[in-house]
Formats: C-alpha cells, sequence, structure tokens
C-alpha cells in the first residue's frame, strides 16, 4: 500500500443562471481554490 497525501482545504463556488423569458445557461461553471476566501477565489478569477 502506498502512502498518499490527502486533500487540503479549499473553497468551492458553484454558479448557474436561473431561467428568464424562457432563456437559461446550458452548464454551469465551479470555482475550486485553495486561497483563504471565497472573494478572493472569484477576485483570482
Amino acid at each position: 500500500m502506498a502512502k498518499q497525501a490527502g486533500v487540503g482545504l479549499f473553497n468551492v463556488a458553484g454558479y448557474w443562471k436561473r431561467a428568464y423569458r424562457g432563456h437559461c445557461e446550458k452548464s454551469a461553471w465551479f470555482l475550486l481554490a485553495n486561497l483563504p476566501s471565497l472573494g478572493a477565489a472569484v477576485h483570482a478569477y
């Protein structure tokens, strides 16, 4: 059995635009980052 490093702390954000007047996004986007806050991750993106 090999030793493996575990997963550290991270932030994840997801966004899916809701339907408006019959139009909606076909897929969502997800942002995964190891920055200290979600705001910092969105700003860096």
